[in-house]
């Protein structure tokens, strides 16, 4: 499938250059134009383009508000094939600094060069073919621009490290910008995962041992790592439940072993 392009640029010879560049490519498929940030929006929101140039300077809506709302809307898409690549063009090199934080897939200089827009389109054009062909058994994430593919049955835990979500592994922890929100829905596909805590998601399968924190908490041990999560008290009956052990179950187990201090799932 072509990559889907709309070109927002509010001055006419720009979008006539930038077009001309654009629709040379034999991957690509322009299926709109706008000459002002409300229209650019509006055709972001009804079209889903693949692609969306972003002149910074337009009337009615700059462009960066648009950009802002559109990585607003990428956050929240499960699908990688599913979000917008904003590619920001203006003719001040300072205004790039101004987006500088919206996760844009490139910032353009006019005039247009065409080896730098081949280049751009090219290597978004790449992310999005490799997203089509890897099956749906890996969990796709976004780091510093590169997508990355889990095996699912790799996938230890997640939680969430200071401004960062860092997904635990079997082979190592990747750390992406998306939310740990995103994260439960994309994972909520696989089925055996758990938002066991607001920091942390759990595979329900690697539980091997829970140890009480305090009167509302557990200390959560997991296979394959060393490391640990934190599980609500709230949780408990559902990790049982997921597990396949009743409560009644569950409290026998703890009549026998109260003398212990951990529950061994």
């Amino acid at each position: 499938m072509p990559l889907k392009v709309v070109i927002a640029e509010d001055n006419d010879l720009m979008r006539a250059s930038l077009r001309c560049i654009v629709e040379g490519l034999d991957y690509v498929e322009i299926i709109g134009e706008a000459n002002d940030g409300a229209t650019a929006l509006s055709m972001a929101r009804q079209l889903r383009p693949n692609v969306i140039f972003l002149d910074i300077g337009m009337p009615l809506m700059d462009g960066i508000d648009v950009g802002r709302l559109i990585s607003d809307h990428n956050l929240r898409q499960i699908n990688v094939k599913e979000r917008t690549h904003v590619i920001f063009v203006t003719a001040y090199e300072q205004r790039v600094f101004d987006a500088y934080d919206l996760y844009a897939s490139d910032f353009i200089i006019k005039p247009f060069r065409h080896e730098r827009i081949t280049k751009t389109m090219d290597r978004i054009y790449s992310i999005y073919k490799t997203a089509q062909d890897h099956s749906s058994c890996k969990l796709i994430i976004e780091t510093e621009g590169d997508i990355v593919f889990i095996e699912e049955s790799e996938i230890i835990f997640v939680n969430k490290e200071g401004k960062q979500t860092v997904i635990h592994t079997v082979n190592g922890n990747i750390a992406t910008n998306e939310t740990l929100d995103l994260i439960e829905n994309k994972l909520s596909c696989f089925g055996g995962y758990l938002r066991c805590h607001r920091g942390y998601i759990i595979n329900t399968m690697r539980v091997v041992r829970l140890e009480p924190m305090c009167k509302k908490s557990y200390t959560v041990y997991l296979s394959g790592t060393t490391e640990t999560a934190i599980m609500t008290k709230d949780k408990k009956v559902e990790l049982l439940d997921r597990r396949g052990i009743s409560v009644d179950t569950y409290s026998d187990l703890i009549v026998v072993q109260r003398c212990a201090k951990d529950v061994i799932i």
